[in-house]
């Protein structure tokens, strides 16, 4: 599928391709990574470089719209809540508690 989508980019114009790096997906379960089959970012990588074009990744747990909630409460709380002590968690509550109100009003 990539491949294909890939060189029709290229032929309508476009120098770039840009995508999310999905933690979830590459990091099912905490330290556990899984980079095989569709989630093969390599390949995908090499098949961009291969029709001339550039990559833009966007790396990290935050993912705009795409996640509920941008994925990023739901990684630190899955993945690091224990460690952090609920320090970090509770900062970031406190942070979107003030936020959203803003941005619904």
């Amino acid at each position: 599928m990539w491949p294909d989508l890939i060189k029709k980019s290229k032929e309508g114009g476009l120098d770039a391709i840009e995508t999310y790096v999905f933690w979830d997906s590459h990091e099912p379960a905490r330290r556990e990574y899984d980079f095989s089959g569709n989630l093969d970012l390599i390949r995908f990588l090499k098949t961009i470089q291969d029709e001339g074009l550039y990559a833009v990744l966007r790396i990290g747990p935050y993912v705009c719209a795409e996640w509920n909630y941008g994925y990023a409460v739901v990684f630190f709380v899955i993945f690091y809540l224990i460690e952090f002590q609920c320090i970090f968690f509770l900062i970031l509550l406190i942070f979107i508690a003030q936020w959203v109100p803003c941005m619904v009003a």
